[in-house]
């Protein structure tokens, strides 16, 4: 008798879930493609002239790595149909990380992320920080953490492709 009741609630939330599952997913997510990745990052309003240069091609590095992750899902320019990511870096964050850091640790990057439609309706928004620690995954192989500083092109790139990953995997959400 246990087994039989075991085997039917299971069977039953199985059944459930196979038919409530899809409808819980938005529409949009299921057959979601990228028309159009936007990055923006106001990097001329950052006094630290330092800052400014080191960020000077955010924008286009950033969309460059969300668009590798996103690849699968773009279209291929034959339908008007898809989604347009925008993905406004706050460049106040930026420039402070830059000029009042003393801990790497203590480092981010941090947008805004925005997922519309062909209709320019917002169908998801949020906000994204990636840490230091976030992007130690991308960081090459044997990289001394305690010798990295802010301004190394090896923080940049595992933040970028921190960000960029992190990006992607909450667009499939």
């Amino acid at each position: 008798m246990k087994n039989f009741l075991t085997n039917t609630v299971a069977g039953t939330a199985l059944v459930l879930s196979l038919i409530a599952g899809p409808a819980l997913t938005p529409a949009w997510a299921k057959t979601m493609l990228v028309k159009d990745i936007e990055v923006s990052a106001d990097v001329g309003s950052i006094k630290n002239p330092q800052a400014a240069q080191y960020f000077a091609n955010l924008e286009t590095d950033l969309h460059a790595a969300i668009a590798a992750r996103l690849a699968d899902l773009a279209t291929t320019g034959q339908s008007e149909k898809g989604v347009t990511v925008s993905v406004n870096i706050n460049s106040v964050e930026l420039a402070n990380s830059f000029q009042t850091l003393t801990n790497l640790a203590d480092s981010k990057l941090e947008g805004n992320v925005n997922v519309f439609d062909d209709q320019n309706t917002a169908l998801k928004s949020f906000t994204l920080a990636v840490s230091v620690k976030q992007a130690a995954a991308f960081f090459p192989e044997g990289t001394d953490l305690s010798a990295l500083t802010l301004d190394t092109p090896v923080y940049y790139q595992a933040m970028i492709n921190a960000f960029a990953d992190a990006v992607a995997a909450r667009i499939a959400e």
